[in-house]
């Protein structure tokens, strides 16, 4: 093939594609549009193409920055987990369990801003059996919880966008004397399948970001961009979409429709990569 006749090619799928986004995807992308939105990737690949010349479906993908207040790891057990974490040279929290109604017990990695919250269940109850469904169906990061300064303010704008959520639910877990205190609002996890979707208030957020939990051996410091397979990335990022970055919260939040592991890309003086797929579905790039 000819250099002319293959940018002609080139040139009428991305035009084909165009098309097709624009008629597909317009509802979702204007959806979109309040977001601070960073990169937006498209893979040409619904139909074969001059690139790959093979049919692999479409794929889109877009990171944007969320008011990120943790991220929520489901795992079997929580003690290997944390201690893969610890020999890694993160400072992981002591293991707390929360209210009794929550029937859940966690410990977390620290971050500027941010956490990594693994979460384990240790008894059945009512409020867990969502994340009950969700760890039957593998562990990983099955939670992104934004930042809420305001909890009933939230409550009134998912309302105002019909999106269905739990009622306000406040409860507290033991961390050495103190008692650290949260109220959460839970989106109806019909609205994002296969991923819990919450609003979270700390009412005590000086006993949670310790200055000595927040320093880790491998120079660890911050969060900087989450890779997150998604059932329904375009959905899941239009309800995202309700939660602004702030200075504070800022974090980088890609939603990919690929099943595997999350990748979590780490501020950090150490240059590795971890692999913690086949135990909690993470992989973690460390860079400064």
């Amino acid at each position: 093939m000819g250099r002319d006749a293959w940018l002609g090619g080139v040139h009428q799928a991305i035009r084909e594609e165009i098309s097709y986004l624009e008629t597909q995807f317009a509802p979702s992308i204007a959806a979109l549009g309040t977001l601070q939105l960073s990169v937006a990737v498209v893979a040409l690949g619904r139909r074969p193409d001059p690139w790959t010349r093979q049919d692999d479906g479409l794929h889109l993908m877009a990171a944007f920055s969320v008011a990120l207040d943790h991220l929520v790891i489901l795992v079997e057990d929580l003690d290997a987990v944390s201690g893969a974490f610890a020999r890694e040279g993160f400072t992981v929290t002591p293991r707390t369990e929360h209210s009794a109604e929550m029937g859940t017990a966690n410990r977390c990695v620290m971050l500027e801003g941010v956490y990594l919250e693994l979460l384990a269940i240790i008894r059945p109850t009512e409020r867990n059996s969502g994340w009950r469904e969700l760890l039957a169906s593998g562990g990983g990061v099955r939670g992104i919880a934004l930042r809420s300064s305001d909890l009933a303010d939230t409550a009134r704008r998912l309302e105002a966008h019909h999106v269905p959520a739990s009622p306000v639910l406040s409860f507290s877990r033991q961390a050495d004397e103190a008692t650290l205190r949260f109220s959460v609002i839970r989106v109806d996890r019909t609205a994002t399948p296969g991923m819990q979707l919450l609003a979270c208030q700390h009412h005590t957020p000086e006993l949670l970001w310790r200055p000595e939990w927040c320093r880790h051996g491998n120079g660890t410091r911050a969060l900087r961009h989450a890779s997150i397979p998604a059932a329904d990335p375009t959905g899941t990022a239009t309800l995202l979409s309700l939660f602004p970055a702030t200075a504070a919260t800022e974090c980088e939040v890609e939603l990919t429709p690929t099943e595997g592991p999350a990748t979590l890309g780490l501020i950090s003086d150490s240059r590795r990569d971890i692999d913690l797929a086949g135990l909690c579905g993470l992989r973690l790039e460390l860079r400064s």
